[in-house]
Parts: C-alpha cells; sequence; structure tokens
C-alpha cells in the first residue's frame, strides 16, 4: 500500500489540499480509483483473510501463477514417476475438495529431490512437494497433512500478499500483461533462490497450520496427522539438519507450530480417523528402492 500511494501531492491531507484545484479534482479522482480497486480486492478474498488487502485479483494470481510455474519447472527436476505423481495429486485434489477456495485449478507435483524436506505453494494453485519429504512421511494423513498446509496459503492469498509488498502492484500487474516477459525468471530466482518471498509472516504460516487441521480432518484424514509430521519435522532438525534448511529458513520454530496445531485440533467438534499407511506405502514403494 505504501508503494501505491508514493505521491508527494496526495500523500497526506496536507498535500492535497495545498495543491490547485486541477490538482485536487485528480488527486480524489485517484483514490477514488483506489478506493475501487480495495473494495475489488476485497470481493476476490476467500473470507480466511477477509479483511486483508490484496489488489491482484483471483484471475491475475493465476496467471502470475502459471508463468512462474513455467519458471520453476524448468530449474527443478521434477519427477517423472506417474503413479507416485498421480497419488500425490489425488490426495492433493481431496483436501481442495473441502477447502474454502475452490473457484480456481490446483496442480501437486513432485520435485525429484531426496535430500531436501519440503513444500511450497505458489499463487494461484500451483502446489509441490519435494520426494524427500514422501520418503519422510509415514502414512497418507500427514502427505495430506502438508497439502493442506499449501493448500491453506492458497486460499489465504498469502503469496500475492507477499509478493505486492515485495514489488508492488504495478510492477505485478506489467508482468501479468506481459509487458515484462523477461522479469519472470528473475522472480523465480528471488523466490526459490533466497527464499526470500516464501517466507511468510509467523500469523501466515500459523493461519496455514490452522486451515491444514481444518482441511485435514474434513477430507477424512486423522488431523492429529498435522502435528505428527512437524514433530517428524522436530526430531530432524537435530539429527539432519541440512535436510530442512530452507523449511527451517522459511517457518516459525517448529516447537511453536506444533503447540499452536494441537490447540486447533482440541478445538474440533468431531475428529476423522483416516492415515491409510498400507496404502501410502505401497503407492510410495517405487521411490523408496
Amino acid at each position: 500500500m505504501k508503494r501505491l500511494l508514493t505521491i508527494s501531492r496526495f500523500s497526506s491531507p496536507a498535500g492535497l489540499f495545498s495543491v490547485s484545484g486541477l490538482s485536487c479534482v485528480i488527486g480524489l479522482l485517484y483514490l477514488s480509483v483506489i478506493a475501487i480497486l480495495m473494495s475489488l480486492a476485497g470481493c476476490a478474498t476467500t473470507g480466511v483473510n477477509i479483511g486483508d488487502f490484496n489488489l491482484v485479483s483471483s484471475p491475475q494470481e493465476v496467471q502470475m501463477g502459471d508463468s512462474l510455474s513455467l519458471e520453476v519447472e524448468s530449474k527443478y527436476p521434477m519427477l517423472k514417476n506417474e503413479t507416485v505423481g498421480a497419488y500425490v495429486n489425488e490426495v492433493g485434489q481431496r483436501i481442495v475438495s473441502v477447502c474454502d477456495r475452490r473457484d480456481i485449478p490446483y496442480y501437486f507435483k513432485v520435485v525429484a529431490d531426496k535430500k531436501q524436506v519440503n513444500a511450497f505453494a505458489l499463487p494461484g494453485g500451483h502446489i509441490y512437494v519435494y520426494e524427500g519429504l514422501l520418503l519422510e512421511a509415514s502414512n497418507e494423513a500427514q502427505l495430506a497433512a502438508v497439502l493442506a498446509h499449501e493448500v491453506g496459503h492458497v486460499v489465504a492469498r498469502h503469496a500475492t500478499k507477499q509478493l505486492t509488498k515485495q514489488y508492488g502492484y504495478s510492477l505485478l500487474v506489467s508482468l501479468i500483461l506481459g509487458n515484462q516477459p523477461g522479469r519472470w525468471s528473475g522472480l523465480a530466482a528471488d523466490l526459490f533462490g533466497t527464499a526470500g518471498l516464501l517466507k511468510f509472516s509467523r500469523n501466515d504460516e500459523y493461519e496455514a497450520d490452522k486451515l491444514a487441521v481444518v482441511y485435514t480432518n474434513a477430507a477424512g484424514y486423522a488431523p492429529g496427522a498435522v502435528a505428527d509430521f512437524l514433530g517428524k519435522l522436530e526430531a530432524m532438525e537435530g539429527r539432519e539438519p541440512g535436510r530442512l534448511e530452507t523449511l527451517l529458513m522459511t517457518h516459525p520454530p517448529t516447537s511453536e507450530r506444533i503447540g499452536k496445531v494441537k490447540a486447533e485440533t482440541a478445538t474440533l467438534a468431531s475428529l476423522s480417523t483416516g492415515s491409510f499407511p498400507e496404502r501410502y506405502l505401497s503407492k510410495t514403494s517405487s521411490i523408496r528402492k
């Protein structure tokens, strides 16, 4: 918001009324446009983040995600195992079917990297999970919990909020309209080279965790799987911190997350019980060889 309103004559009431009549009219028109955009942005929210300011519309966000996904998939090796890929997508779509934002398509893909234990979401529904994370999960419910966390980021539109803060709305619109196609590569490098823009605020991460509990349970999985998988990560922090390097850089302390997740789980009126360990191990057996 600060970037959008950095125009000296209109940045404060004093500045607005100290210029000529014509400038006053222009300033009022400018502010009126901003107010309209804000109201439209409000219409584009999901109800989860209803009070948050986000100028990027839902169609613009999808376009942005499509462009970024091409950059990501040109730089990162994607798992070509059709069985595992279809299975991850199936579990992900089960989460999508109960989430609060079903007006956009969701895509779930696996990064072929057994060393890293992580997952991330792009704007507009492109979600990636690392092969190393699949190897650490013990059952389908834990995979669902991870995917539900990433779906939560998409539902709450955390990525576009962070991108707007970092780059400003005008640059994002210019990229979306195709005026600066070469900048997508630089943007992707920022996103996944330094992980800077994927470092959501603590509140964003806690909100995604909360939604993960709700969606995991609603999809028929044991919601305790969210805390269980976080417990696995906490154990790995002392044992194999290198495999969690990116995740630890971009998330709050795991112990805090576990406490909040358990408290959220305790508020659920009824608990699902599905975990499906046999099916999970069977579906992922080809990458364990």
